[in-house]
């Protein structure tokens, strides 16, 4: 078995299951003996809380399971459930969960039909202009454009409407309510009607710079009144809209690389940029890694970064993996799909031979309870570098952070990670109906009991406080990094 390997993969072929129809308890029913007899997490939880607290949580849970008859509240609860034994690496989905419609019973009509139905909000462009010129703080009032629309946003009590001032698709007119922002609990929450008049929320959004209203997916700039907008809200839009690794030159002594997930279809795109830009890497003094919302992915990301960083052995915490039955099944269905190619280096057959042989315990694929990482190049660039983390920073981008938290280059700038890399090697199992998929861990951390960072997380050296709004955090870390 090679050493120094961290495997985290996602087995993608699933067990075929009976047709029929299932109830949400038979659903937990088989869903919780699945977990109990399967998740390599599951005796780590039960050591955390005594037979009263679990006998009394699972009873609880049970009666309002019982009484549910729709599937989207039978996920639901059922992940609330799961909730109590761990937070990452363990969920259950409703496998045809999709997007419906709801404002109004549009289910059946057409989109013409929809529009000539859909609510509207009178207003005069003249008289709404003179109003937004006469704010002295307008706030999320005025005028707003993005690719396809201009539109109006005005407050009505404690909450905002945004209406259409111009179109470019067919169907949205001119006074078509297109957004609505209420603020709940102190908090503002966006509900945006996308082009086919279906509705997403989202929950939390800045203003930026008092010139863009910004979410994950969605950004709307200020055109009246005007606004001043800077160099580093310009470029955290632009790199944060961004779904790909990206590295950008932000200064004579300082580049940027983002690096939104650790997915697999992300390594090529990452391990490219890094040859391309290499020259330019070990000749610039600071590096900046912004891991923020990276979910984490496979660990063979992240391998080729590691000599940029590198300055010393970095030691590492090995996994057992859990070998029971279906997870042995699910390996030898993962070793005869296309998929496989893209692990081949992982040895993924001398894993399943190990685990097909030790079925009921648990096994130390790596031989000792730590590794240790050496390389023999040191490079004097970068210098210093910093990396970005926050709340999202999950599974291997954690793991990711354990390797370089090591380095006398780096410091970590942010907030606490999510905590969810004790536990991994997730694999899924399908419901006998067909209808739910549950994912578990199959490993977890040989380092738990001395080292836990399950609901913990890898905390930064230099936090940043609530109160800096998220386009700002490149500026702070580069003007601490060139000091």
């Amino acid at each position: 078995m090679k050493k120094g390997l961290i495997i985290l993969f996602y087995l993608l072929q699933s067990i075929g299951g009976i047709s029929q129809d299932c109830t949400c308890e038979m659903t937990f029913d088989w869903m919780k003996t699945t977990f109990e007899e399967n998740d390599a997490g599951y005796d780590y939880a039960l050591s955390r809380h005594s037979l009263l607290e679990i006998e009394q949580h699972n009873n609880q849970f049970l009666e309002k399971i019982r009484t549910i008859n729709e599937r989207s509240l039978c996920t639901t609860t059922i992940n609330q459930w799961l909730d109590f034994y761990r937070i990452g690496h363990l969920s259950i989905q409703d496998i045809s969960e999709e997007l419906h419609l709801d404002e109004g019973n549009y289910k059946e009509r057409t989109t013409k039909e929809i529009s000539e139905l859909w609510e509207e909000h009178p207003f005069s462009i003249d008289l709404f202009t003179n109003y937004i010129n006469s704010l002295d703080d307008p706030g999320l009032e005025g005028i707003w454009e993005t690719e396809n629309y201009k539109i109006g946003i005005v407050k009505e009590g404690e909450k905002h409407i945004g209406f259409i001032i111009e179109s470019s698709e067919e169907h949205w007119k001119s006074g078509h309510v297109k957004l609505r922002i209420l603020t709940i609990n102190n908090k503002p929450h966006l509900t945006y009607y996308l082009p086919d008049y279906s509705r997403r929320k989202y929950h939390e959004f800045e203003l930026i710079d008092n010139c863009y209203i910004y979410s994950k997916f969605i950004t709307l700039k200020r055109v009246l009144p005007s606004c001043p907008e800077s160099e580093y809200s310009r470029e955290y839009l632009m790199f944060d809209n961004s779904q790909q690794a990206e590295i950008e030159r932000i200064s004579d002594e300082t580049l940027y690389m983002k690096l939104p997930s650790f997915q697999y279809s992300h390594k090529a795109r990452i391990d490219s940029l890094l040859e391309l830009r290499r020259d330019e890497i070990l000749r610039t003094p600071n590096l900046i890694i912004d891991l923020r919302d990276n979910g984490g992915g496979t660990d063979p990301c992240f391998k080729e970064i590691i000599q940029y960083f590198y300055t010393n052995p970095i030691q590492l915490y090995a996994v057992d993996m859990l070998a029971t039955p279906t997870s042995v099944q699910r390996f030898r269905e993962f070793l005869m799909t296309s998929n496989r190619a893209r692990y081949d280096s992982l040895d993924i057959a001398e894993i399943y031979n190990f685990l097909k042989d030790s079925i009921g315990k648990r096994v130390n694929l790596f031989g000792a309870k730590t590794f240790t990482i050496r390389r023999d190049t040191v490079y004097p660039y970068p210098e210093n570098i910093g990396i970005i983390i926050n709340k999202n920073v999950a599974s291997s981008g954690e793991q990711f952070l354990k390797l370089a938290k090591q380095s006398k280059k780096v410091k970590l700038f942010g907030r606490s990670t999510a905590g969810q890399t004790d536990f991994g090697n997730m694999i899924y199992v399908d419901s006998p109906c067909g209808e739910y998929r549950f994912w578990y861990a199959m490993s977890q951390s040989l380092g738990i009991e001395i080292m836990p960072f399950e609901e913990i997380g890898i905390q930064p050296d230099f936090v940043i406080d609530s109160e800096v709004p998220d386009y700002r955090w490149v500026e702070i870390v580069n003007e601490i990094l060139i000091e």
